[in-house]
């Protein structure tokens, strides 16, 4: 039956049309490759189902979904990434088989090109829990009708461009943030403010809290020029950024990101009383860096209690889950943390382009959820937040991960700003079952999204025994 239709609509000449009866059987999703109008190329009818390949003119990709052949209204999975991704200015105008291999000829002008994607390849990936999904198999985050909740102040010279990037702990009845702000003189410093329900702000210091003070994030020399080619993000050069709040005992951690537009942006450490905190007499621990200089570091996070004895950071999460163990915080000079990382090793995935971790770990029934932030080469220029469970005694062992992204920058505060499609978490709690997510959007202002903790265990469990989503060796490229 689906394939009668499809062959049908084939026959339909005009774009316009097709694209207008492919949106019945295959909607455009949003965030996704082919979130503009689809045009149906072929249908393929299979043992598996019935196998439709279309066409996303707007990003040039080629996509695909199985149908069910006794219900051809029913959708059993469809490809998160694009199988193939063109050229600039060629189009698909022939479709052919050969053998298993589906052939695509690609056209612009007199220049031709085919590709061969081979279906079992495809079906082997696909037909498996393997994340080739229609949404996310984890519980969808809702945004607040509150966001954007923290949003520069005109009145305060410190914060009147960005206010972002917030860091959070849940303490006596509130969430406090340590948020990042950027005013006039283009530096980062931090500002506070206060929660008691997670999302209405009661409570916001007019005056920074935290400011860059040691010569590894703040320039004596205001004339210096910048030399080190490094994007500080919010329109700033630099300073104290993007910070996070481990609690341990009667103390507060902080880690953050400094940078003094000279040389490499590293990771600093410092510590406050958790009465001092709670009672605003910022009495912060001299800071120390615990990178290497001459080395781009970010995005280290503590762990919320000790492991094993130790006190455990996490610096970073590729190309593996490198963690390092201290008997204490108390850093000198000559104790640094040696960390490798690589940007893209998880091939064939929405996270084809790791970043870093988010927020500090959240310990559950099921280990240690990590929240985490990546990119996609084929849907270029987006900060997307992804999760994933570590294992509680051995937290370099990862149990299982969210099949596609848990969030995506699809709201205008997540588009207009410094950076648009930007979406940066540094703050999370958990309050009576309820995640509380806070995010930087488009590098300018600060947002929550929520979800119900248990629920979203539930389905993030789901992804134990999944594999990868689809592998560009699926495709060959033939001149």
């Amino acid at each position: 039956m689906l394939k009668k239709i499809v062959k049908g609509l084939l026959k339909i000449k005009t774009e316009k049309a097709l694209a207008q009866q492919a949106g019945v059987l295959i909607p455009s999703r949003e965030g996704y490759f082919d979130e503009s109008s689809i045009q149906l190329l072929d249908t393929f009818s299979l043992d598996e189902g019935v196998l439709i390949v279309y066409w996303v003119k707007k990003t040039r990709s080629i996509g695909a979904a199985l149908f069910d052949k006794k219900d051809p209204t029913l959708l059993l999975w469809r490809t998160a990434n694009p199988i193939f991704q063109a050229k600039v200015g060629f189009t698909p105008h022939e479709i052919a088989w050969l053998g298993r291999d589906v052939v695509i000829h690609f056209q612009k002008g007199r220049t031709t090109e085919k590709i061969n994607i081979s279906l079992d390849h495809l079906l082997h990936k696909c037909t498996k829990p393997c994340g080739c999904s229609i949404k996310p198999h984890v519980s969808a985050m809702q945004r607040s009708p509150e966001n954007p909740i923290i949003v520069p102040d005109a009145a305060h010279s410190w914060e009147n461009c960005a206010t972002f990037n917030a860091a959070a702990i849940y303490l006596n009845g509130k969430v406090h943030f340590l948020y990042r702000a950027i005013g006039d003189l283009g530096m980062s410093v931090l500002g506070y403010a206060a929660s008691r329900d997670g999302i209405h702000i009661d409570e916001r210091l007019p005056a920074a809290v935290y400011i860059p003070t040691e010569p590894f994030e703040f320039r004596n020399d205001k004339n210096e020029f910048i030399l080190f080619d490094y994007a500080s993000g919010g329109g700033g050069w630099g300073g104290c950024e993007d910070p996070r709040l481990t609690c341990i005992d009667d103390r507060i951690y902080m880690t953050y990101t400094a940078f003094n537009g000279v040389e490499a942006p590293g990771v600093a450490l410092t510590s406050i009383n958790v009465k001092d905190f709670l009672n605003k007499k910022w009495h912060w621990r001299k800071p120390v860096l615990i990178s290497p200089r001459g080395q781009i570091n970010k995005n280290w996070v503590i762990f919320p209690e000790k492991i094993k004895g130790k006190y455990a950071i996490l610096h970073s999460i590729s190309p593996e889950i490198s963690i390092d163990y201290f008997a204490h915080l108390n850093f000198g000079k000559n104790i640094l943390i040696i960390s490798q990382y690589s940007s893209a090793l998880r091939n064939g995935c929405w996270d084809n382009q790791l970043r870093g971790v988010g927020p500090p770990p959240i310990k559950t029934a099921d280990g240690w959820l990590i929240l985490y932030h990546a990119m996609d080469k084929y849907d270029p220029n987006k900060y997307k937040l992804g999760a994933m469970m570590l294992d509680y005694n051995d937290p370099t062992k990862i149990l299982y991960r969210a099949i596609n992204p848990i969030l995506e920058p699809c709201a205008n505060y997540e588009n207009q700003g410094y950076k648009s499609g930007v979406i940066y978490a540094c703050g999370a709690v958990v309050i009576d079952d309820r995640l509380f997510v806070y995010y930087g959007g488009a590098d300018r202002v600060t947002c929550v999204v929520t979800v119900k903790m248990s629920d979203f265990l539930v389905q993030l469990q789901s992804c134990r025994m999944t594999r990868s989503t689809i592998s560009m060796h699926t495709v060959k490229i033939i001149k």
